[in-house]
């Protein structure tokens, strides 16, 4: 049999949707640590203006466009974004759960984000990361039980999904039980591939459990790596929070609002955080996303 002579598709550049993935990829490289957020964000920000451009009516576009508003700390412009994109696709899951994750969480919003997040797993019942996302906000205001079976009905769907993993983590850790927690970090670490951002949360367990000497391993390695690659400010910050090294924290915290990464704003509502809220410094840390306490 000779071989075909046809040529290979063509994506046509003229459609918008791909335009919308393209953001979407270059945003998550930011959010995972595989490039400087600022610099992916920016790349991000190009796709999804040329998608808006080409079909201003994408729900999903405008709902991208509301989550990078977010992540440069715009509230007034992520809420006009996502109400353009609520009107355009009331039936849009995707949208439901980025308004949820990119600002309702961020503004305290917290029965409205539960409710959106029910919204978008009402539309995609089998979406395991909407299934953890609703376990994450019910973490979020310290619904522990509930959280869980969230998160654990992600992991039945998923039983790779590292997010879930990671939520199931600092819910265990939350509810005191270091050693299920370490083996959820410990989980997300191995199917992830060693990423900074799972190695800033391992070293803040280890330093909860008082393991100290391997907390301080971690952050070690961390500062090795930063010499050749990029590591978010906020993954150092995770450990010295674990150690209970405030100012230390805080200085890394700063780090990670000047780099943009998406979980200095998207994950401060974790009762985790709670030790930082009395210290001097964190109103401040507040005010550099545009944030009140």
């Amino acid at each position: 049999m000779s071989e075909s002579s046809e040529s290979p598709p063509t994506v046509n550049p003229a459609y918008a949707p791909p335009w919308h993935g393209l953001a979407v990829i270059d945003y998550l490289m930011g959010n995972f640590a595989l490039m400087l957020p600022k610099a992916a964000y920016a790349q991000s920000r190009k796709a999804i203006l040329k998608a808006l451009e080409l079909d201003e009516t994408l729900p999903e576009a405008h709902g991208h466009l509301a989550a990078l508003s977010a992540c440069e700390f715009d509230w007034e412009g992520a809420e006009r974004e996502f109400r353009i994109a609520l009107e355009l696709g009331p039936e849009n899951s995707d949208v439901w759960f980025q308004y949820t994750f990119f600002f309702l969480s961020p503004m305290r919003r917290m029965d409205e984000a539960i409710a959106a997040m029910k919204k978008a797993l009402e539309l995609d019942p089998l979406s395991p990361v909407y299934q953890a996302r609703l376990g994450f906000q019910f973490l979020a205001i310290g619904q522990y039980e509930q959280a869980l079976k969230q998160i654990q009905n992600a992991l039945e769907l998923d039983p790779l999904f590292t997010l879930a993993h990671i939520w199931l983590g600092i819910t265990y850790i939350l509810e005191e039980k270091f050693a299920e927690g370490l083996h959820a970090i410990e989980v997300a670490n191995q199917s992830f591939g060693s990423n900074p951002l799972l190695l800033g949360f391992l070293g803040f367990i280890h330093a909860r459990m008082g393991q100290t000497a391997e907390a301080q391993r971690l952050l070690e390695e961390l500062n090795r790596l930063m010499e050749k690659s990029y590591v978010p400010g906020t993954t150092i910050a995770m450990i010295y929070l674990g150690l209970g090294k405030m100012d230390k924290a805080f200085d890394w915290f700063e780090k990670g609002v000047e780099e943009r990464h998406s979980m200095i704003s998207t994950g401060f509502s974790l009762p985790i955080f709670d030790p930082l809220r009395s210290h001097p410094r964190y109103k401040a840390l507040l005010q550099k996303m545009n944030l009140e306490p």
